[in-house]
């Protein structure tokens, strides 16, 4: 796996409309290689990546991602993943890592990549394949400022306590030794 860039921050910004645009001639060579599949499913909080490429033989490459942000289906900003990141982590390529914090609906998102290439006044838009953010049941309601139900509340384990007890307790199956979750 590639190595994760620095991020600016990860925020939520609930405003903003972004009309999907044709770019530009110039913007050719970038593309987005992960997510690569369609409706892949994302929960609250938990850690994702967005990773692109770059063509080796183009004349002006693109110098920096300008912003990296997360979109719903009705192209509203979600959330803002970082900016002014370095486009190449590792020969042509580059990774972002980030924690999925999207206060939205379980719905369709996507991710807008603004890209600059040098000497061009207009920044270049690519936007990856839609994915799905589901929360689990108590971020629903605290989201929203409303009280949760009990069901909820007795339900609600933070997520990095959960993975703990989880790991513990999973750590030998059936003879085998997990080195992950």
């Amino acid at each position: 796996m590639l190595g994760a860039v620095g991020i600016v921050c990860a925020q939520e910004h609930p405003y903003g409309d972004n009309p999907p645009r044709v770019n530009p001639d110039y913007c050719i060579g970038f593309r987005i290689t992960y997510p690569a599949e369609s409706n892949k499913t994302y929960h609250f909080g938990e850690m994702a990546h967005v990773a692109w490429e770059v063509d080796h033989d183009l004349p002006k490459p693109p110098d920096v991602i300008t912003r990296i942000r997360i979109l719903n289906k009705d192209q509203q900003n979600t959330q803002t993943i970082g900016e002014n990141i370095t486009i190449h982590t590792y020969d042509n390529k580059g990774v972002a890592t980030f924690p999925i914090l999207v206060h939205d609906s379980v719905d369709l998102q996507h991710y807008r990549i603004m890209v600059n290439y040098p000497g061009n006044a207009v920044h270049c838009v690519f936007e990856s394949l839609p994915f799905i953010v589901e929360h689990r049941t108590v971020e629903r309601y605290t989201s929203l400022d409303t009280p949760a139900p009990p069901f909820a509340v007795a339900n609600a384990v933070p997520i990095d306590a959960h993975a703990a007890a989880h790991h513990h307790s999973t750590n030998r199956i059936r003879g085998y030794k997990r080195h992950h979750i």
